[in-house]
């Protein structure tokens, strides 16, 4: 149940809001930021690349301000838009620096928390859901159930999948809220299903016979 406890306030994340604005302020953190760049330097009669500390070019200022005024609801949206208006290698080498100057909040480390506390109660449900075969059946029969639901679980994970492409397709980034809220649910559903058949399970002994 603590496990479910840490795992559930993962459907929170997709409440969490930032946005990407290109505005006043973004120029004018732009003109004063400095990122590095790999510049070809003469070296004893020849080329090499050197990494460098350099401001960005006011040509691509300049260019960038085609998209002045302009709000993003996402970091991929921004970056498709900067990529329209500058060289794809100039886009792609400043990409780190534009969407650290045009996120308006730091919130994202509140869905980062979020997901890390889920993938830790998640790892902790793994690890005491490992021990049940061992504590609930025979030793000649824990390699078979172990198998089996490894094969289910894969299955299981490769329809999941499957699954939630077709709803992200369908509706966007939305679809994450319903995607880890049936997921936080499932843990519900299997530690009711384990509360309700392990009690009615009869037990086997060495030989896979009924105890009676």
């Amino acid at each position: 149940l603590l496990c479910i406890l840490f795992i559930l306030p993962v459907v929170f994340t997709t409440q969490i809001k930032t946005a990407f604005r290109v505005d006043q302020s973004f120029f004018q953190e732009l003109s004063l930021a400095t990122y590095t760049a790999e510049l070809p330097v003469e070296e004893n009669g020849e080329l090499v690349v050197q990494e460098a500390t350099v401001h960005v070019d006011p040509l691509v200022i300049n260019q960038l301000r085609r998209l002045e005024g302009t709000e993003y609801a996402s970091a991929r949206d921004f970056i498709t838009a900067t990529q329209e208006v500058l060289d794809p290698t100039m886009a792609l080498e400043l990409e780190p620096l534009l969407v650290d100057i045009a996120r308006s909040n730091n919130w994202y480390w509140l869905a980062v928390l979020l997901i890390a506390l889920a993938a830790g109660g998640h790892q902790a449900w793994s690890a005491n859901l490992l021990t049940l075969p061992s504590d609930l059946f025979p030793k000649k029969a824990v390699a078979s159930v172990v198998g089996i639901g490894g094969m289910v679980g894969a299955v299981a994970g490769l329809l999941a999948d499957f699954s939630l492409g077709q709803v992200l397709r369908a509706s966007g980034t939305a679809g994450y809220f319903f995607a880890f809220l049936v997921a936080g649910l499932v843990y519900i559903v299997a530690l009711v299903a384990i509360h309700l058949l392990v009690p009615k399970m009869i037990p086997l002994d060495e030989n896979l016979k009924r105890i009676r």
